[in-house]
């Protein structure tokens, strides 16, 4: 979405309708990330609550996900990052264990040692050049 300068009037800013205000945070991934989810974890399996360039987030074992991209990216060298969910009691590490030009493998880990379900939410994001 291209940018637009907010007009005042008489010193006084527009009223942003919440629906506006609610596609800021989506605005603001796009902008910095070539692909991205939210994923939720559960004993269910995985629910992947709002992405971009995110066809699927699929649990391949205890701790492990691919997540697949919607457009390739042009080679593996592209930058990836997996986070923690901040409202999550998860103490250990979240790793990207491999890089696909068409998808991403993340690990969950419970502690430094031991690979386990986060049952929490993990973001991912990734910048490259697409296919």
């Amino acid at each position: 979405m291209p940018y637009s300068p907010t007009t005042w009037v008489n010193g006084v800013p527009p009223a942003l309708e919440a629906a506006n205000l609610n596609n800021l945070e989506t605005q603001h991934a796009q902008a910095i990330a070539d692909g991205w989810s939210y994923a939720d974890v559960n004993s269910g399996g995985v629910l992947q609550a709002n992405s971009h360039n995110v066809s699927a987030t699929v649990k391949d074992a205890v701790g492990q996900y691919t997540v697949t991209w919607d457009t390739d990216y042009a080679t593996t060298g592209y930058a990836a990052l997996a986070k923690g969910n901040t409202n999550s009691p998860f103490d250990g590490p979240i790793q990207i264990i491999s890089r696909a030009v068409g998808s991403c493998q993340v690990r969950t880990y419970q502690s430094y040692t031991t690979s386990t379900d986060t049952d929490k939410a993990f973001q991912i994001y990734a910048h490259g050049t697409y296919a």
